[in-house]
């Protein structure tokens, strides 16, 4: 625990450096790199997938982020075709490379479509999250909006794990198999506390907000919970435990960024909702 607490400390000092010194972009894209090439290593290249493969993988990461780069600066229509002429071009490509006879031999038509399947989800979650944070930052209330999700997801984790620690006796049920370690009392507790730092930061935000928004601020922090339970299922079907040792007694940025990447989708939707009502 002690450890924990000492890399956090030392996680947000840089954090808050970089943010200070160069820029809140340059930290998102900072962000966005190490969570990809977390999943890269123990997704991809762990599993001993084909070399042409992981080659296919990592130029398409590149052209997709350029690609959205573009979309950022240009804001056309054709720029938002863009990632999908790379989608559909990573999928001709990347089953191509593994249905070479040498590996197929190891691997059904099956294992193949779920690679495919899954390859295109880990894009989307190391881009996608990144994309809509850059979008918001670009607004004059963005960065504040951004930070509150971070302060949610840190609250909703924080009051997880110490109410599961001190107080938590009985697992998630059905769900334990994703996360053994979570118990009910701490998914509530996180819950709990996660709500209602949601609706204080909304309240200080945009007390006018539409009805609409409060009721789907409400479902941030179980989203919060929901994002890091399926990233555990993530990091289980390929028998990892964290995604990389660099930030000690917590993991990788994937680790940390979980509930985040998840959650923050919803948390756009809320934001454009006040946007749009010039609050």
């Amino acid at each position: 625990m002690i450890k924990r607490g000492i890399s956090a400390i030392i996680l947000l000092s840089v954090v808050l450096a970089i943010a200070h010194f160069i820029s809140l972009q340059a930290l998102v894209c900072l962000a966005a790199v190490i969570l990809f090439a977390e999943i890269f290593h123990f997704s991809i290249i762990k599993q001993k997938l084909p070399l042409a493969f992981q080659v296919v993988f990592a130029l398409t990461y590149v052209a997709l982020a350029s690609s959205l780069a573009f979309q950022l600066q240009a804001n056309s229509k054709i720029a938002s075709y863009l990632p999908v002429a790379i989608i559909t071009a990573f999928w001709a490509s990347g089953t191509f490379c593994l249905l070479k006879p040498s590996w197929l031999k190891q691997a059904s038509l099956a294992k193949v479509n779920s690679i495919m399947s899954f390859a295109t989800l880990a894009l989307f979650y190391s881009l996608w999250p990144f994309f809509l944070v850059y979008q918001t930052l670009e607004t004059p209330a963005g960065p504040l909006w951004a930070w509150g999700l971070v302060g949610i997801c840190i609250v909703t984790d924080t009051f997880a794990y110490l109410a599961g620690k001190f107080f938590g006796k009985t697992s998630l049920g059905f769900l334990s198999p994703l996360s053994p370690n979570k118990t009910l009392v701490g998914a509530l507790g996180g819950s709990f506390f996660g709500l209602l730092t949601t609706m204080g930061l909304l309240f200080y935000l945009a007390p006018d907000a539409p009805i609409f928004a409060w009721l789907l601020a409400g479902l941030v922090p179980f989203t919060a919970q929901a994002g890091d339970l399926l990233a555990s299922l993530w990091k289980r079907a390929f028998d990892c435990k964290d995604a990389s040792p660099l930030i000690p007694g917590h993991g990788g940025i994937f680790d940390r960024l979980d509930s985040f990447c998840f959650t923050y989708p919803l948390w756009y939707v809320i934001y454009q909702i006040c946007l749009q009502n010039n609050l």
